[in-house]
């Protein structure tokens, strides 16, 4: 309201002002040990409504996936760490060591060979 000895004037803006809060990032995993191959469901959990997410999965992949499933094919223990982002800024949750993935005791062995030279005459000696 602004007036002077002559009148005065109100003037109302409704939904003027935008007041938010920043995301508190967090998330879950259906599972977090397992042997190779080892798919977790990755669900975020974060609050605060946040518009962008990017997922560090410990192994040197990346996604922007609100939530994802991810396969682990390598044994090892693996750091996930979440970015959330919204319009009033970004959170990050770290769980360290979160998923364990272990060798299968029982893994059937895997064929595997070489062989020089690949082109020869007939009766060319070949090593394996």
């Amino acid at each position: 309201m602004v007036g002077n000895k002559f009148s005065q004037n109100t003037q109302i803006k409704y939904n003027y002002i935008n007041v938010g809060s920043v995301p508190k990032a967090n998330f879950i995993a259906n599972q977090t040990k397992g042997t190779a191959p080892f798919t977790v469901t990755f669900t975020d959990v974060s609050s605060n409504n946040p518009t962008a997410w990017k997922w560090n999965l410990g192994d040197g992949d990346t996604s922007t996936q609100q939530n994802l499933a991810y396969t682990y094919n390598d044994p090892g223990t693996y750091t996930v760490t979440l970015i959330v982002t919204n319009n009033f800024g970004s959170d990050t949750a770290i769980k360290k060591d979160y998923i364990q993935v272990v060798k299968a005791v029982n893994a059937p062995p895997v064929a595997s060979f070489t062989v020089s030279p690949t082109n020869g005459k007939i009766k060319h000696p070949v090593c394996f």
